[in-house]
């Protein structure tokens, strides 16, 4: 507290219970030297209000006092509920003039600043249900199609904002009371259609407000959701390119293997009086498998074109490689098979054949 104290260029001292002197800051000390252990009256060049104001702050009262030279302020110190001492404060009209020019000036930058920034910016209060606008640039007005100016002190149920996306403003605004700020992301209903804004929220103090008050940056991000989305499907259509260019190979594979197997099905049913049903069966079970691996790669594409993700299913590995074996076998050619069981494993049947 002394180091503020002593960087301030106002004349600030404190006073125990007795009236006694028992801190200045280098300004105060500066212009009344001996300050330091006076009492309220007992410094020649202090006026007599002095110790009045003393008197009455220590009865509870913020005194202040605006003379043509300087303002004078005497406020009660508080300890545990117990009025200790008072803290007086006088700013010459100089400073003070200094200061409130300097003010003014920081509100104009800060405003500037604001507007210019290609960020949208605003201050929200909580009032019960609603929100009320206390400050928005130019960005953020016109999204409402307004000024900030016709925005200045509206609430939002005054400007037709659906009261669902209220209560999720304040649940963001909720959040960042715990976690300092909060990023959001929001689609908001514009005079130029719907735009997606992307930002933070964080509570702040602002000046002529005792409401909850908290500070919204943000920027609209629905070009670039635009873009995202663009590129995505770029990806998936490259993707599908790679499909579609060695899709006929896959459907050419088992779509020969069936046609193998159905017409040894149709020689074993005419040919021979006693047709042998196990080979048929068996003939009959590779057509099928080829059949489905069609229908596999066929979803496969359509799972592409959706944007979804490849499902798997529990495969049997000795039925995957039975039904490759038929790639290669043919009347002139037998392949013997020599398989152990083997638990079925999690997997995606097509690319285990390939």
């Amino acid at each position: 507290m002394r180091h503020v104290a002593g960087a301030l260029p106002f004349d600030v001292w404190v006073r125990d219970s007795e009236g006694t002197c028992v801190y200045a800051n280098p300004a105060a000390s500066r212009r009344w030297p001996g300050l330091v252990g006076s009492t309220a009256r007992s410094l020649e060049q202090l006026d007599e209000r002095w110790g009045d104001a003393h008197d009455r702050a220590l009865a509870g009262e913020v005194v202040r006092t605006e003379g043509k030279d300087a303002l004078h302020v005497t406020a009660p110190i508080v300890d545990d509920d117990e009025i200790t001492g008072t803290v007086g404060i006088r700013i010459d009209s100089a400073t003070r003039g200094c200061a409130d020019e300097s003010a003014q000036v920081s509100n104009e930058l800060l405003s500037m600043l604001c507007d210019l920034a290609p960020a949208l910016i605003g201050i929200r209060a909580v009032s019960g249900d609603d929100i009320i606008h206390v400050y928005d640039n130019q960005h953020a007005a016109s999204l409402f199609g307004r000024t900030p100016e016709q925005l200045r002190g509206r609430t939002e149920s005054e400007l037709g904002v659906d009261p669902n996306m209220v209560s999720r403003a304040r649940d963001h605004f909720r959040r960042s009371l715990e976690q300092r700020r909060a990023p959001f992301e929001i689609v908001i209903p514009t005079p130029r259609g719907s735009r997606i804004i992307s930002g933070v929220v964080a509570p702040i103090d602002w000046p002529d407000t005792s409401r909850e008050t908290y500070a919204v940056v943000g920027q609209d991000v629905t070009e670039l959701r635009a873009l995202e989305a663009k590129a995505l499907l770029a990806d998936r259509i490259g993707a599908l390119g790679t499909v579609i260019d060695t899709l006929g190979h896959e459907l050419a594979n088992p779509a020969q293997i069936a046609i193998l197997e159905l017409e040894r099905v149709e020689a074993m049913l005419t040919d021979p009086p006693q047709p042998d049903r196990e080979r048929a069966r068996e003939a009959l079970r590779s057509a099928i498998q080829g059949v489905q691996q069609m229908m596999a790669v066929a979803e496969d594409v359509r799972t592409l074109l959706r944007g979804r993700e490849h499902t798997v299913d529990r495969v049997d590995i000795n039925r995957i490689v039975e039904a490759t074996t038929h790639l290669v076998r043919s009347d002139k050619a037998t392949v013997s098979l020599e398989l152990e069981r083997v638990p079925s494993i999690q997997g995606r049947r097509v690319q285990l054949a390939q």
